[in-house]
């Protein structure tokens, strides 16, 4: 019996391997990957300015989004730019997950920065971007963008002084 089951459950393994290998199954990735021009394949994005979140110690707000060429071949899709605002002198990260479009989460590679006490702008004002890939909107068949939802993590920042440690050593 156990020479029948190991085979079995091998077949199996090995099936479901395939199987998440396997291309997405929609019309709108198969327009992607055969157009000359992928950004003619998803309609623009609107946002006006929104505030995601206000708190005691900071402003999140959504600026605008619009398509972009991305460095790499290829790769364009949507930026959300995002300012943080901050109102103390704690040092936090930002990090979005869970990105969902049009109620489908998607993997996102580009979606969360660093705001620290110090900006590089001289002032409060800390830019960020989410960026939805037109590769990955295809993948999903989501051609126009209807909603974007997220989860915003914000972590306190804690930045350790090398040499004042090997001191106190």
């Amino acid at each position: 019996m156990k020479k029948c089951i190991l085979p079995l459950i091998c077949a199996v393994l090995a099936l479901s391997l395939v199987a998440c290998n396997s291309e997405p199954d929609n019309a709108l990735w198969q327009q992607y990957k055969n157009a000359e021009d992928p950004s003619v394949l998803f309609t623009d994005i609107g946002v006006d300015e929104t505030v995601l979140l206000d708190d005691s110690g900071y402003i999140v707000t959504l600026q605008e989004a619009s398509p972009v060429e991305l460095k790499s071949d290829r790769k364009s899709g949507f930026v959300f730019d995002v300012t943080l605002q901050k109102n103390s002198t704690v040092d936090v990260i930002f990090k979005f997950t869970e990105i969902a479009v049009n109620g489908i989460t998607i993997p996102m590679k580009y979606h969360g920065y660093t705001a620290t006490a110090h900006s590089i702008l001289g002032n409060n004002q800390h830019p960020g971007t989410i960026i939805l890939e037109y590769e990955d909107l295809a993948k999903y068949g989501i051609s126009t963008v209807e909603n974007v939802s997220c989860v915003l993590e914000v972590y306190e920042l804690i930045i350790v002084d090398q040499q004042k440690v090997e001191e106190e050593d």
